[in-house]
């Protein structure tokens, strides 16, 4: 079965990486390109067959509302299905009056994610086996038993001694494992930051490159950063272009 084709229209670098990531969980969808301006997006759509799209919709030169109305679609349930992103939900309304499929306030969580693309794939793809895909728990072993997790639940993993600390929203787990073997085993949304500890990508609230440089999670948990591993999350998350 043919993947869908997708385009992530956005002129946030951080948002992009962050959306390319989070559709790395799906291998029914194929990324096709990136645009940061309205010119380009609307010389993708008619140079490019495409399925899906994420569209800003605040862009430089031309909004993505103008991309909506100049492409000049008649039905918002034919291929290319748009799906505008805003930090305001008052302007999905203008959005849908173009046919929009869907919309998604920044910043996008997995959940409303995961349901825009099963709505999308049921539409465009209706013998596609995304339902039984998407299910994405992480399993950890704990003495003859195991821990089961949405990958969103996990906030941290700490390493302590022969052990790791599994700081999830509501309790912390013990599990006997090492981080390096763990690492190998987690999806790209788990990041090492520092020879101890592992985040989730999701719960990152603020990067302080002060003197003492950190996270801030969304319990509040302060995590300090190597300047080693800063290089790498930098190169992932942009964290330049904030």
């Amino acid at each position: 079965m043919k993947p869908l084709r997708v385009l992530i229209a956005d002129d946030e670098p951080i948002t992009s990486q962050y959306l390319k990531i989070l559709l790395q969980r799906f291998p029914n969808l194929l990324l096709v390109g990136t645009t940061t301006s309205g010119r380009d997006t609307l010389n993708f759509l008619h140079q490019h067959h495409l399925d899906l799209i994420f569209m800003d919709i605040v862009m430089p030169d031309i909004s993505g509302i103008d991309i909506l109305r100049q492409f000049n679609k008649t039905s918002s349930l034919t291929p290319p299905l748009f799906v505008m992103l805003t930090a305001y939900e008052q302007f999905a309304c203008a959005a849908y009056n173009f046919h929009a499929f869907a919309y998604l306030t920044k910043p996008v969580t997995p959940q409303h994610l995961e349901q825009v693309l099963l709505d999308a794939t049921t539409l465009l793809r209706p013998d596609s086996p995304f339902c039984n895909q998407t299910k994405s728990q992480l399993v950890f072993q704990t003495g003859n038993s195991e821990l089961i997790f949405q990958e969103q639940e996990i906030i941290l993993i700490e390493a302590a001694g022969n052990y790791l600390c599994l700081h999830t929203r509501h309790e912390n787990y013990i599990i006997r494992n090492t981080l390096k073997e763990l690492l190998a085993k987690l999806p790209p949304l788990f990041v090492q930051v520092h020879r101890s500890a592992i985040v989730n990508i999701l719960h990152v609230k603020q990067v302080v490159t002060s003197s003492s440089l950190h996270l801030v999670l969304s319990n509040n948990r302060q995590v300090k950063i190597s300047r080693r591993c800063k290089l790498q999350l930098d190169t992932l998350l942009n964290l330049a272009h904030r």
